[in-house]
């Protein structure tokens, strides 16, 4: 049976048009930025629908017969009005990808747990405080966007995502990158800039695959010395915080290619710097207590970069 998508993007105005009945060969389905208040009664023909888009809708609710399309392993019904997801979104048990992004959710159910499958769970711009300890059963989860929310720590459900590559937690109110931070030893990418952080666990340590570290706009004064047991980091951005010093064990980190230090309150630089083997670009600006160290010149002639 030939596979058919259908991109209606723009273009799709009734909401009553039908599909039709038993359609299985329409396995895509895109109906962003048509201006929909309801999905289509027709979809529930598709009965092989596999991927479905309504981003950009005026959405405000969900229709029940949305959680009987058992095949869908896409679903993205981001940037909407929707404000509530049902405890039945645990019955599209082969999603893979979930995007919720940019609605009004505050409150995820405990059944986004039993979607075993999922690999890619998009959340951010929304209301979200905390996220359920189910969540932690998400066991092949790679990707998790938490941003542009109203967290004021890191949810403790993330301590159970083994599988984590990539977790994304930028703008929100975050104190601290806490313990829970150290049972993510598959993570190789985290971008927290413009938080509220202040203290980093030295659990952070165990994240022994972690490749880029994104801490702008934050409100660290120090760095824990376990930093230095991060031996794939390559790229390491530490702008606009209020750090004072860096630990000499930062020197350990033998794979850093880049170290962005602008705008913070350093006087000095660990000179274990000078020995990262791999270092292109180290910038130091908008330091004003910071005198270049004599080793600066080392570092260039070996290629890297240093702006002051």
């Amino acid at each position: 049976m030939t596979k058919i998508a259908l991109d209606l993007t723009g273009l799709f105005s009734d909401s009553h048009t039908f599909f039709p009945k038993e359609n299985e060969s329409l396995k895509a389905l895109w109906l962003d930025g048509n201006s929909l208040n309801t999905l289509p009664n027709g979809l529930t023909t598709l009965k092989g629908l596999t991927h479905l888009s309504c981003y950009h809708n005026q959405l405000k609710e969900l229709p029940d017969w949305l959680w009987t399309m058992k095949s869908l392993t896409h679903l993205n019904i981001s940037a909407n009005a929707l404000e509530n997801l049902s405890f039945r979104i645990g019955e599209l048990s082969k999603l893979e990808i979930l995007d919720i992004q940019h609605n009004q959710f505050s409150h995820m159910p405990d059944e986004v747990g039993a979607l075993s499958s999922l690999k890619f769970l998009y959340l951010a711009g929304n209301k979200f405080k905390d996220l359920p300890n189910s969540l932690n059963a998400l066991g092949d989860l790679a990707y998790l966007n938490i941003s542009q929310n109203v967290f004021e720590r890191l949810p403790s459900c993330l301590r159970g995502l083994c599988a984590l590559e990539e977790l994304r937690c930028y703008h929100n109110h975050i104190t601290a990158l806490g313990d829970e931070i150290g049972g993510l030893v598959t993570l190789c990418e985290l971008h927290a800039y413009d938080n509220q952080m202040a203290w980093i666990s030295p659990e952070i340590g165990n994240l022994k695959g972690l490749q880029k570290l994104i801490l702008d706009k934050n409100k660290l004064q120090t760095l824990p010395q376990e930093m230095g047991k991060l031996a794939r980091l390559k790229v390491l951005s530490l702008r606009q915080n209020k750090l004072t010093s860096l630990p000499e064990s930062l020197g350990h980190a033998t794979s850093l290619e880049e170290i962005d230090l602008r705008e913070n309150d350093l006087c000095t630089l660990p000179e274990s710097l000078r020995m990262l083997p791999h270092l292109t670009k180290l910038d130091v600006r908008l330091n004003k207590r910071l005198s270049p160290p004599f080793w600066f010149e080392e570092l260039r002639q070996k290629g890297c970069r240093i702006y002051t």
